[in-house]
């Protein structure tokens, strides 16, 4: 009996160190192909993020001068409304051309010309009524610091046009100036 229980002891203790560098393989295997796997994943992520800036770099510098070519415009529109009102006194004919000119523009959805009470004087939407915007984010930050120069406001949507605008307002004295860029 002693005979029979040592044979498949003895052929288990033979096996062991084969079953072992077997298995042993088998994990260094499996270890290898997980570290490859987050290599690649990382590499690939690295890889796509290079892509995405690539592809949007781009993108973001149109983005940037259609800004500033906005901003430009708007300032340029106050600026000649500002010395036209300076030399004048007055809402002249010229300046409500200009208005007219401006409607043709998409950057500008609304231009006007403001008083230091916030009265409309000139816009370029038509207004039915008298408007007075010293209520407005824009006005009042301006009316409580005149020095404060070019301010923008926080974006609205105005229930007519259903767009994003941006109101801002430069410090113009005698007068106000409000320009929303969309």
């Amino acid at each position: 009996m002693a005979f029979s229980l040592t044979a498949p002891l003895k052929s288990l203790i033979r096996r062991t160190p084969n079953s072992l560098l077997i298995a042993s393989f088998g994990l260094s295997v499996i270890a290898a192909a997980w570290l490859n796997v987050f290599y690649r994943v990382d590499f690939e992520r690295a890889e796509e993020l290079k892509r995405f800036n690539r592809v949007n770099d781009g993108k973001a510098r149109a983005f940037e001068e259609h800004t500033r070519r906005v901003l430009k415009t708007a300032d340029n529109a106050l600026l000649y409304l500002q010395t036209e009102y300076n030399k004048r006194g007055k809402v002249t004919g010229s300046m409500v051309d200009f208005m007219d000119w401006a409607n043709r523009d998409p950057s500008i959805n609304q231009l006007a010309v403001v008083n230091s009470a916030g009265d409309l004087l000139l816009s370029q939407v038509r207004q039915k009524a008298p408007v007075n915007v010293s209520d407005r984010e824009h006005f009042r930050a301006q009316a409580q610091n005149p020095n404060l120069g070019f301010f923008i406001a926080k974006p609205v949507i105005p229930s007519p046009n259903l767009m994003w605008s941006f109101p801002t307002k430069s410090g113009l004295s005698p007068w106000l100036a409000v320009r929303i860029s969309s």
